[in-house]
């Protein structure tokens, strides 16, 4: 699940999404869905810190200040199954202390958004990951498909150009920000 899915279970349908869980914060959104679950009740197994998450610190001490227990540098390497596969009942974790099975019934995997892609994988294009910006980017798109935005894993306002300027519009920049084109 995502951060955004297990909090919209908790704060409109106050339902937890189970009993015991392992989170991979990636980015912020998973370590700020890990505060809602403690504060929730449910049980954090551990928060998985990844290598190149850009937590910022004020938001992993939080975690630790929470009594969360924190791995950082690790993966989560193996989902075992519930018999049938109908639910996650472990997961390895691997981190450079040596790899760890942790019971959980559910998982939390923040890893930065994924925009819809697949009319572009459909086309031909390929899905990756990169590690540095830890986003999902699309390579090989074929020469007739344009992406702007958030579709290029890429966020801000100098994205998406307007040709003929934000004037024509009747609009201004925000004040901040810059506008080119």
């Amino acid at each position: 699940m995502t951060a955004l899915a297990v909090q919209r279970l908790l704060r409109h349908d106050g339902v937890p999404p189970g009993s015991r869980a392992v989170i991979f914060a990636g980015i912020p959104h998973g370590a700020a869905a890990a505060l809602d679950l403690d504060d929730a009740g449910v049980p954090v197994a551990v928060v998985v810190i990844p290598q190149a998450a850009r937590l910022p610190e004020a938001m992993v001490s939080e975690l630790r200040a929470e009594g969360l227990r924190i791995v950082e540098g690790a993966t989560i390497a193996v989902a075992h199954g519930t018999r049938g596969n109908r639910r996650v009942k472990s997961l390895r974790v691997e981190s450079p202390a040596g790899p760890e099975l942790l019971d959980c019934d559910f998982a939390l995997i923040d890893a930065d958004t994924t925009p819809g892609y697949q009319l572009r994988l459909h086309a031909g294009a390929k899905l990756g990951f990169d590690e540095e910006s830890q986003s999902f980017p699309l390579t090989g798109l074929p020469a007739s498909m344009h992406l702007a935005g958030r579709s290029v894993a890429q966020i801000g306002v100098t994205t998406s150009r307007l040709s003929f300027g934000p004037e024509k519009l009747g609009c201004r920049p925000v004040r901040g920000t810059a506008m080119t084109g």
